[in-house]
């Protein structure tokens, strides 16, 4: 069995080649098309970690996976916006007991006139049909009830994903077939402008030798980097020294980058502060401003895998306790008996429901 991962945004073919070169996760219907070649038939485990993307990329894998000839199965982490369109592709989805799934309507930027936004509304309206379509199939729900939810930037711990039908059921209910790799925290690498990605990149079409890797961050990019014989690797501001037209792309490219960051750190905080009340404060302090901050997602998870030692522990001790006491008829039952095995991170994802979803140009 082959298994592929999806990580990071949805991005285009194009867009991808920017991400792969300086770094950074992502997934394109190029790269799934690839390994779905190479798994020639053979059944595949498709692991989601990812926040979602571009609407048509997510379109276009969907429509690639539901054509594959050996079985999909979906594992999911956390599958957000367009990376729900590769869940419900799958044959089965399975959810991880720390897993997240958010469904949202399309969101796109527009400018112009009242015609031009009266243009952009329809548009995004007709994307939304394809998602209502891929929805419906999968979950037997109402359209009705699914453009509810959309509107809603309804986000699903996993009990919630399987009752409305998204989710086929968990990951973990038995022992895992391989070896299977189990992550929450998904790539919060703001996804490129493909315009500018094109750019950047077209200014190395003369070049006889392209940089193998740049420097992924902005503000150590005129460190002097390393260099392997028979490769040229220039920083940033090195590239962008030669030509006016190269600097002003950097600077396009930072500005963006930077708008981009803040509203992501934006984003984390407020979906932290929702974990209020689900999480210890300490842990929520530290989650925010500690030596290895990390996003709510993966905090929940952390706190879910807390919960489960510390029941375990004292599950271990009432059995020790119990054995020394000389009763024989103790009900020991099992470390969650009495409670449903995703409580813990069903109830810590209701933060989400408080969280709006990310962007797209008809990006999910």
């Amino acid at each position: 069995m082959k298994t592929i991962k999806v990580k990071g945004p949805i991005v285009s073919n194009n867009t991808a080649v920017f991400y792969k070169w300086v770094g950074w996760d992502c997934c394109s219907p190029g790269m799934i098309a690839e390994a779905l070649e190479d798994a020639a038939g053979e059944d595949v485990v498709v692991e989601i970690n990812s926040q979602g993307g571009v609407c048509v990329s997510g379109y276009e894998i969907y429509t690639a996976l539901k054509g594959y000839s050996g079985n999909v199965t979906a594992h999911v982490i956390y599958a957000a916006s367009a990376a729900t369109l590769i869940a419900c592709a799958a044959d089965k989805a399975l959810i991880s007991d720390a897993g997240i799934y958010m469904i949202h309507n399309t969101q796109s930027y527009a400018e112009g006139d009242y015609r031009d936004m009266d243009e952009s509304g329809d548009s995004l309206r007709q994307f939304n049909e394809g998602l209502l379509n891929v929805y419906e199939k999968k979950t037997g729900m109402s359209r009705k009830e699914i453009q509810r939810l959309m509107d809603d930037n309804t986000y699903m711990g996993p009990q919630r994903a399987i009752e409305y039908g998204f989710i086929d059921g968990y990951i973990f209910d038995r022992e895992p077939e391989g070896n299977l790799v189990q992550t929450v925290v998904a790539a919060e690498i703001p996804i490129m402008p493909e315009r500018i990605a094109k750019e950047i990149m077209a200014m190395y079409k003369n070049q006889t030798t392209a940089p193998t890797r740049q420097e992924t961050n902005l503000q150590d990019a005129a460190e002097e980097p390393q260099e392997k014989e028979g490769e040229v690797i220039m920083t940033l501001e090195e590239f962008a020294n030669q030509s006016d037209e190269a600097r002003a792309e950097l600077e396009e490219l930072k500005r963006t980058m930077r708008e981009q960051g803040v509203t992501s750190e934006r984003e984390r905080m407020k979906a932290l502060d929702a974990l209020e009340g689900a999480v210890l404060g300490d842990d929520i302090r530290e989650a925010k401003y500690g030596e290895h901050p990390i996003d709510a997602p993966a905090l929940a998870y952390q706190s879910a895998m807390k919960s489960r030692k510390a029941a375990a522990g004292y599950m271990e001790d009432a059995v020790a306790d119990a054995k020394n006491s000389g009763a024989e008829d103790v009900g020991i039952g099992d470390a969650d008996a009495g409670e449903d095995k995703t409580d813990e991170s069903d109830g810590m994802a209701a933060y989400v429901n408080k969280k709006r979803g990310g962007w797209n140009g008809a990006v999910k």
